[in-house]
């Protein structure tokens, strides 16, 4: 399964936080560890991007209606595109068209941005929980699961799924369980004051 987390690092510039993203990519990407590959970008290019919101809501708005089953393939990927050109132009910068599958590979601007430019994005990516918010309500599943299989001993046995998913958020582990996460000092806290900061989207396969 794939996972998009945003990384926070302190940097010059794009490019020594990409080389920073990078760096902890290589440590932390590999057959015995928790992800097997990633990639700055990838599925989740263009989602930093303060616009990106705006374009799914307005393209779900479209979807919704009788007259977009009616479009051909090639009319709705126009469609998305001509949207997505127009917010571009609203904004008056260079974006990356969301989700470029076929350039996976390839680069976007878009994918290291200033932090603070983009701290309503980081604020609210994934479910705006750090590890530790998210423990507490694991804790809760945990128990009441063990509580159900002390109960009915034929039950499928998943407290020990909740378990590890309960120590990666509790002890602040990088994980799927992450969406936001601080490289420099190892943490899910986003830090109060973003100046300085670079944020980096990168797409990692579990």
């Amino acid at each position: 399964m794939h996972k998009g987390i945003i990384l926070l690092t302190k940097a010059e510039d794009r490019d020594e936080a990409a080389s920073n993203a990078n760096g902890f990519l290589e440590e932390v990407v590999g057959e015995d560890k928790n992800f097997n590959w990633g990639v700055i970008g990838g599925r989740w290019t263009g989602e930093l991007n303060v616009f990106s919101r705006e374009f799914y809501e307005k393209l779900q708005e479209e979807e919704k209606k009788d007259e977009w089953e009616k479009l051909t393939k090639e009319e709705q990927t126009a469609f998305r595109e001509a949207l997505w050109v127009k917010l571009r132009e609203k904004a008056g910068i260079k974006n990356c068209f969301p989700n470029p599958f076929d350039r996976i590979d390839t680069l976007c601007p878009d994918d290291i941005q200033p932090a603070k430019e983009v701290e309503s994005v980081i604020k609210s990516f994934g479910d705006g929980r750090t590890n530790k918010q998210k423990a507490e309500e694991l804790l809760n599943t945990l128990l009441k699961e063990v509580k159900a299989e002390k109960a009915d001993p034929q039950k499928n046995k998943l407290s020990a799924y909740y378990a590890q998913k309960y120590a990666k958020t509790y002890y602040d582990y990088f994980s799927e369980e992450t969406d936001v996460y601080d490289i420099d000092d190892g943490t899910s806290e986003i830090p109060s004051d973003l100046t300085d900061y670079y944020a980096v989207m990168v797409d990692l396969h579990y």
